[in-house]
Parts: structure tokens; sequence; C-alpha cells
């Protein structure tokens, strides 16, 4: 199981570096940080706690920057929050396998 910046230091080529916590094989999306923060179904609920709701109904790259460069203390914790979840369950996930 790799994800953006793990397969690059392994060599993978960037399309073949899967979100494998959301995505069925007919709908294999590469697994970087906009995905997982806008777009990944496994973290809905706790996207819903910290995104607008707009955000999340057309997220864009323009908005990513906006939202991980925020001087908002409040935005900042947490958005915060949040990545600590997603890197949680991508690290249990990741456990989780190698044991198979």
């Amino acid at each position: 199981m790799e994800y953006v910046e793990q397969g690059r230091w392994l060599g993978t080529a960037r399309n073949q570096r899967f979100c494998h916590l959301c995505a069925t094989p007919s709908q294999q999306s590469v697994g970087d940080e906009f995905r997982f923060i806008f777009k990944c179904s496994l973290f809905e609920t706790q996207r819903k706690e910290i995104l607008i709701l707009r955000q999340c109904r057309n997220p864009n790259m323009l908005l990513f920057r906006k939202l991980m460069s925020t001087l908002n203390k409040q935005k900042l914790v947490k958005l915060c929050k949040f990545i600590f979840c997603i890197l949680k369950t991508i690290k249990q996930t990741t456990q989780h396998c190698n044991l198979l």
C-alpha cells in the first residue's frame, strides 16, 4: 500500500499510488493529500466537522492552498485534528495490511 509521498521514495509512478482506503478497483484515485482532505469517503464525517459545506462541494487546488495556508487559529486546530485522524487511519490500515 503506497501513498503519494511514500511511493515517491520507492520510485512508484504517481498515477500508481492509489487511495486504498475508500476506492474500489474501478474507482481508484491517486492517494494524495488533496484526496484525503476533500474526497476520500472514509473521512466524510470528519470532513463535515471541519470544512464549510460549500468547500466540500467543489474542492479545487486554490481552495486546498488557501486552507493549508490559513492563519485562522480555529481553522488550523480543526485542520490539524483532521490530518491527525487521517494519518492515524492510514497507519492502522498499513499495519493491518503488513500483518496479512
